[in-house]
């Protein structure tokens, strides 16, 4: 009796793995539930704690190679969240930071200049609202925003404007946080 009740909870187990599996992974239950699909290996050798509180700063300079899909950093950082999340490490104890500059500047147009420019809807705000509301932190380069001509009043909403990539990245730093080049 005993054999066949650790098999039935082996089983039970092995299933309920599976269902969390397959709805985590296409985004049901995800924090980042559009981007970022993730692959969940619980048995990982090296997984996040739950009792850390981790902290990294994105550095995103590079576009997507279609405007009409988010920069590929921003989905990075989404997976970020998503793996975290599912490891149990609540959001409170991520500490993400998105600087983007260079030429991925043109990123976080708001939607009417982003249409202006592309002739398309931004893909990237978003994918910017989902990190925001997750409690990630999206930062421009304001150097970059004069480079590219950008007014800062057509930058959107859910972004902060930097003085400067460097400054901002440099005082995170400082301040323990890893950067991430993306």
């Amino acid at each position: 009796m005993r054999t066949l009740t650790i098999r039935t909870l082996a089983i039970a187990a092995v299933g309920l793995s599976s269902l969390l599996h397959h709805a985590f992974a296409a985004g049901a239950n995800a924090p980042i539930a559009s981007y970022g699909e993730i692959v969940p290996l619980p048995g990982a050798g090296v997984q996040p704690s739950a009792a850390i509180e981790y902290r990294a700063v994105f550095d995103l300079t590079k576009p997507a190679d279609d405007p009409a899909s988010p920069l590929p950093g921003l989905v990075q950082l989404a997976k970020a969240v998503n793996l975290f999340a599912f490891a149990g490490t609540p959001l409170s104890h991520l500490r993400l930071i998105a600087v983007i500059h260079s030429d991925a500047t043109t990123a976080v147009l708001d939607e009417q200049h982003y249409q202006q420019a592309y002739q398309r809807p931004n893909p990237n705000l978003p994918l910017i609202a989902q990190l925001r509301q997750a409690g990630v932190q999206v930062h421009v380069c304001g150097q970059a925003l004069h480079e590219h001509k950008i007014d800062h009043q057509a930058v959107a909403s859910d972004v902060q404007i930097d003085l400067s990539a460097l400054t901002t990245i440099i005082g995170y730093g400082v301040n323990g946080y890893p950067v991430l080049s993306r």
